[in-house]
C-alpha cells in the first residue's frame, strides 16, 4: 500500500481477517487470550523454537517456504518437508515433544543436543574472509 498507493490487496486481507473473526464469534469458537496448545515453560519453548529457526535458516527459509518449493517441484524442498515430518513423528513417538505442561528430560536433552549439533554445523560451515 505504501509503495504503490493501491488498497486492493490490503482491503482483501482486512476483509478476510474480519470475516474470520465474525465467523469464529458466530460459531462460538473464539478463545480470546486462551491458548489450548503450547506450554507455559518459556525457556524450553524458546530453546526449541531456536532450534527450529536455526535449522530453517540452514535450509534456506522457513518450513512454509520449503513446502511451497516442494509443491513447485524442487526436490530439496521435498526432502526438507519429508525430514520435518519424520522429525515430528519421531519426537512424538519417543515423547520428546511437549506432551503436558512441561518438557520431559528426554526432550530437554534432545533440544540441547539439536542446538549443539546445529551450532557445530554452523561453525564449521562458516566461510572465513
Amino acid at each position: 500500500m505504501f509503495l504503490i498507493g493501491d488498497l486492493t490487496l490490503l482491503m482483501g486481507f482486512i476483509f478476510l481477517f474480519l470475516s474470520a473473526i465474525v465467523t469464529n464469534v458466530l460459531l462460538g469458537q473464539e478463545h480470546l487470550g486462551v491458548h489450548i496448545i503450547g506450554s507455559a515453560d518459556v525457556l524450553w519453548s524458546f530453546l526449541a523454537l531456536t532450534v527450529v529457526g536455526l535449522a530453517s535458516t540452514f535450509l534456506g527459509g522457513c518450513p512454509f517456504r520449503q513446502l511451497i518449493l516442494s509443491a513447485q517441484g524442487n526436490t530439496d524442498g521435498a526432502m526438507s518437508i519429508m525430514g520435518i515430518m519424520a522429525g515430528a513423528a519421531l519426537s512424538y513417538n519417543y515423547y520428546l515433544a511437549f506432551m503436558a505442561d512441561s518438557l520431559d528430560l528426554n526432550g530437554k536433552v534432545a533440544v540441547i543436543a539439536g542446538l549443539a549439533v546445529l551450532l557445530i554445523i554452523g561453525f564449521f560451515n562458516t566461510k572465513k574472509n
